[in-house]
């Protein structure tokens, strides 16, 4: 699942490198697999998005959005796009291939699963595109005090772990467990800790950990568009006072990250 500071450096970093394209066509592969999930039939994408031009990239909860005048395109859990240069050669199991008239191309391959989705604006049905528009980020100011504590007041929540509150039904779009790792560990609590058992301290403290490292992450992280994500957060822990403790999920990224094939495995790298 791309977590919420993924999804905020990938929009960066189509702003940056894809604003004013146009689009040439699409390509969708031969064979798709199984679990690379389109938006009706995918081989009428090309039609619909050829010749529109690139107007930027938004983050909305766990999904990227590039829009294009006034077509969309949406990636969502395990799809992974990487941008290539015209003299590059592409990424054979690409499940979408964006061509643009400069000769460059965008290529979105599926790591477990993911949807790829190409529509008009107003033309996507789909419940987690809506809430994750509807509901406030942790980036954002509407998230506030206010706004949190709502989210304790069903009395499902209080029979709930930790865990389950922060990554479950949608309470926070985009928050999934690598990020849930670094609130609760910057938190001090227990991810089988009862929500009903936390004092207003722990609430508290929980919340001031959701807002420092959703935004911490994507603050410090952006970086060259030939490095990738993952490697920026390991070379930002190094380098920033502004991570003063270092998490579970970073130690294994910093353990994995010379085992992991850069070329397809993450984000306009």
């Amino acid at each position: 699942m791309i977590e919420i500071p993924e999804v905020v450096v990938l929009a960066d970093q189509i702003n940056e490198s894809m604003a004013g394209k146009r689009i040439k066509g699409i390509k969708i592969p031969r064979s798709p697999g199984r679990f690379s999930f389109y938006l009706g039939d995918p081989n009428d994408y090309d039609t619909l998005m050829r010749d529109s031009y690139i107007c930027g990239g938004r983050a909305i909860g766990g999904m990227v959005e590039i829009m294009a005048d006034d077509k969309r395109i949406v990636f969502s859990d395990g799809a992974i796009p990487r941008q290539f240069d015209r003299n590059e050669e592409p990424n054979r199991k690409s499940q979408l291939t964006i061509e643009f008239s400069d000769g460059s191309f965008l290529c979105v391959g599926i790591q477990l699963y993911g949807g790829l989705w190409c529509f008009s604006q107003g033309g996507f049905d789909n419940i987690y595109y809506s809430v994750a528009q509807e509901k406030p980020s942790p980036l954002h100011s509407d998230f506030d005090k206010s706004y949190y504590l709502r989210l304790f007041e069903t009395e499902k929540s209080e029979k709930l772990s930790l865990k389950a509150f922060l990554a479950t039904e949608q309470r926070i779009p985009g928050l999934g467990n690598g990020t849930l790792q670094d609130i609760l560990w910057t938190a001090e609590l227990h991810p089988k800790a009862k929500v009903g058992s936390l004092s207003s301290d722990d609430r508290q403290r929980l919340l001031n950990s959701i807002k420092t490292c959703s935004r911490t992450w994507p603050t410090t992280v952006v970086g060259k568009l030939k490095e990738t994500c993952l490697e920026k957060l390991v070379n930002t822990r190094r380098k920033s006072e502004e991570l003063p403790m270092v998490s579970p999920a970073l130690d294994a990224a910093e353990t994995l990250r010379d085992k992991i094939i850069w070329g397809q495995d993450l984000l306009l790298s």
